[in-house]
Parts: C-alpha cells; sequence; structure tokens
C-alpha cells in the first residue's frame, strides 16, 4: 500500500560533472528542466521529493567517465533490501512511489524488480508495496523531448500530492 504521506523518490544516475549544488540531486540543470515540464518553481520541486543518485559520482556516465553497470546494479539492490536500508542517505523505498529517471537506473533495478529492462517511458509497476514509475531522464535528448509535458504532469502531482498530505 502507497504511504501518500510519504514523498516519491526520484532516483538519477549520477551527479553531473561539476557537481550538484548545495541542495543535492537535482539542485543543478536537470533539476531547471524538470521543474520547467512541471510547471512549478525549483525549489518547491526539490522540497516535494525525496532525491538521490544511484551512482555517486560526479559526471559518472558522461563524456570520458564510465557508466558502471554492475555497481550501479549492486546499489539498486542495496537500496531494495527489505531490513535495515543501509545504503548511505537512500530512503526507505518501501510503500513509496519511485520514479526512475532514465534507462540506464531502469536496467539497474530490473534484475531485482523482476522487470524487463525495456519498459517504456511513462510506464508504472506494482512491486511489493511500491509503485515504480519509469521516467526519460530529464537531461536527455530524445526521449526528453517526447515526453516532456507528460513526465512534468507525473512529476507535478506528486510534488502536489505531498504538499496536500
Amino acid at each position: 500500500m502507497i504511504r501518500r504521506d510519504l514523498p516519491a523518490v526520484i532516483v538519477l544516475e549520477a551527479p553531473p560533472p561539476g557537481g550538484c549544488g548545495p541542495l543535492g540531486a537535482l539542485d543543478d540543470d536537470a533539476g531547471e528542466q524538470l521543474a520547467l515540464a512541471a510547471d512549478l518553481p525549483r525549489e518547491r520541486l526539490l522540497a516535494g521529493l525525496d532525491r538521490i543518485h544511484l551512482i555517486d559520482l560526479p559526471g559518472c556516465g558522461i563524456g570520458d567517465e564510465p557508466w558502471l553497470p554492475d555497481a550501479a546494479r549492486y546499489n539498486a539492490a542495496s537500496m531494495l533490501q527489505r531490513e535495515g536500508n543501509n545504503f548511505g542517505s537512500c530512503p526507505d523505498l518501501r510503500g513509496r512511489v519511485v520514479l526512475l529517471a532514465g534507462h540506464r537506473v531502469l536496467r539497474a533495478f530490473a534484475p531485482a524488480l523482476g522487470l524487463p529492462a525495456t519498459l517504456p517511458p511513462l510506464a508504472r509497476v506494482a512491486w511489493r508495496d511500491s509503485e515504480w514509475v519509469v521516467l526519460p531522464r530529464p537531461y536527455g535528448r530524445c526521449r526528453w523531448s517526447a515526453h516532456r509535458a507528460a513526465t512534468g504532469e507525473v512529476v507535478r502531482a506528486e510534488v502536489l500530492r505531498r504538499e496536500a498530505a
């Protein structure tokens, strides 16, 4: 059962090469793009979502930095541990809406969730007591452009749900 009093959790790939701003994940250009799509000020977006990077290495997967699929799968499985989630500052995902930002994040979680790694953007899946939503990366080019408005609606609805709780 989804706990409506808890904010949605957005799982992003990794921090950008220059790192994030002082407010952490999404305090960057990706957060600005997502806030624009959701028609919300960035500060309101940041306050309305729990945010975490799957791999916490600045620039991982961008430019010459390697994306580490094995590490990403390991981290995703660690985040899903039911008892005593000890993945750093990761919030407990039980009973939450979890937004997976990008196909690489989906592919990292897919084995542990028993899902195909090819779900389309905006797919919603129930797993145990959580709801998982596949989003395009807010800084991707192809899928982000095609699904920008619908992604903004999903994120806006989650922020507003949190504010109403």
